[in-house]
């Protein structure tokens, strides 16, 4: 299961300003929308999937906006992306 979102979490991690807020932002809700489908037709790896997607995009967006706790969301984005990898291995 190939993630864009994943993927621009991580492009965010490697280079903060190659990535806008708004952008993470749209890839978290994208990936509840996922996971809302996904737990809707009772497949429970992909909401697992893109639960751990939708986290990881909302760790990021936080901490390209919040200064005092930006290291814990980024910490907390690279969590969510262990996560993912860990799911769709």
């Amino acid at each position: 299961m190939k993630s864009p979102e994943i993927d621009l979490v991580k492009k965010w991690l490697d280079n903060p300003e190659s990535v806008s807020e708004e952008e993470l932002e749209r890839a978290a809700d994208a990936a509840n929308a996922a996971r809302a489908a996904a737990r809707a037709a009772s497949r429970a790896t992909a909401v697992a999937v893109y639960g751990a997607t939708a986290n990881a995009a909302r760790a990021a967006s936080r901490a390209a906006v919040d200064g005092n706790t930006a290291r814990a969301n980024v910490d907390h984005a690279k969590y969510w992306i262990e996560i993912y990898e860990e799911l769709t291995q």
